[in-house]
């Protein structure tokens, strides 16, 4: 199973879009003019401070999938407003991100975010929460009296929760080949 902590370390986000991918990288901060193709990221990257250096690619059935790596003044993939435009106009917008003891899945439909979901914990918020809560339970995100999940999900690190949660919520399956290039981006102006 993926394990993005491996290919990227302790602190990444991935943004999922089903939009084009020039959209995408144009709503997250990099203008079409300013994209061009770039290497993929591992891990922390040489950019410790802003700004963000966003690697995209499109993926089948219309989504784009973006990179981020460094995230010292937060991740872009992780603003509401950035989750919101991405969605907008009968789009969907998801983001997971790993890093300083936190993992969640934040996902947004149509204009409008619908939830914030911490997979370790099985904590599920947001206005969509009740449409997700049976399809997540049923995978296993149902913490027993002592807050353990069920036993298929407990020994798994984060990221791959992250990426079975994903999955769920996006019907949307990510393997590693959805990481692999040619990947196009550049710097967001965000």
């Amino acid at each position: 199973m993926l394990d993005l902590d491996e290919r990227y370390g302790e602190g990444w986000c991935v943004t999922l879009a089903r939009r084009p991918l020039t959209e995408t990288l144009a709503i997250m901060g990099v203008e079409p003019g300013r994209q061009g193709a770039v290497d993929a990221l591992d891990g922390e990257g040489d950019e410790a401070e802003p700004p963000a250096r966003l690697t995209g690619r499109a993926l089948p059935g219309a989504w784009s999938l973006v990179v981020e790596t460094s995230g010292m003044t937060g991740w872009v993939g992780t603003r509401n407003e950035v989750l919101v435009a991405l969605s907008a106009g009968g789009g969907a917008a998801c983001s997971l991100t790993a890093g300083l003891g936190q993992d969640e899945v934040l996902y947004a439909e149509d204009g409008r975010m619908l939830i914030w979901f911490e997979p370790v914990t099985a904590s599920l918020a947001g206005e969509g929460a009740d449409r997700f809560r049976g399809p997540l339970e049923r995978a296993g995100f149902r913490p027993d009296p002592d807050g353990r999940l069920d036993a298929a999900l407990e020994p798994l690190p984060g990221s791959q929760l992250l990426v079975i949660a994903v999955e769920i919520v996006t019907g949307l399956r990510l393997t590693a080949e959805a990481f692999d290039g040619p990947w196009r981006g550049g710097v967001s102006a965000l």
